[in-house]
């Protein structure tokens, strides 16, 4: 469902998929690039336009999820642990993301080999994926000023 996810929402519709197996008790998650605001933002716009009840806030440049077991974030325990996943591709930092679970829990029955190499990696994949898909292409950028400076030549010559 990560590799097919064509926007956060749907990226973290996937993550909760994982989540739903009662394995851990809060997640949370912060996904975006460092310096990157205005991508970030149009990303997190894009996907809120489709899933205008999405549970996505636009925090200090970046975009931050969280799901809880219970549904809710404040009655959490003091006694968990928690597994943080960097999402870094290619030695681009992408975010991270935070697993939660109480000490009083159940073994845990999925593998944390899964969760740090083949979940994290496709986690990380799709960030970058639909992140960049709102990347403004620098010819664009580039297009327009030429464009602007062209425009200001073309009024400044006398015609003839």
């Amino acid at each position: 469902m990560l590799s097919k996810a064509s926007d956060l929402h749907e990226m973290f519709e996937a993550t909760k998929h994982l989540l739903d197996f009662g394995e851990f008790s809060f997640a949370n998650a912060q996904v975006g690039q460092r310096g990157r605001a205005d991508m970030n933002e149009r990303a997190y716009e894009a996907s809120l336009q489709r899933h205008p009840k999405q549970l996505l806030e636009f925090r200090n440049g970046r975009v931050f999820w969280s799901w809880s077991e219970n549904g809710d974030e404040m009655n959490r325990s003091r006694a968990e642990w928690s597994f943080r996943l960097p999402l870094v591709k290619d030695g681009v930092e992408w975010g991270w993301l935070n697993l939660y679970r109480g000490f009083e829990s159940e073994p845990l029955l999925v593998d944390t080999n899964y969760l740090s190499d083949l979940f994290r990696r496709e986690f990380t994949d799709a960030a970058a994926r639909i992140l960049t898909l709102h990347e403004l292409p620098r010819f664009v950028q580039s297009s327009s000023f030429s464009l602007l400076a062209e425009t200001r030549e073309t009024k400044a010559q006398p015609e003839g």
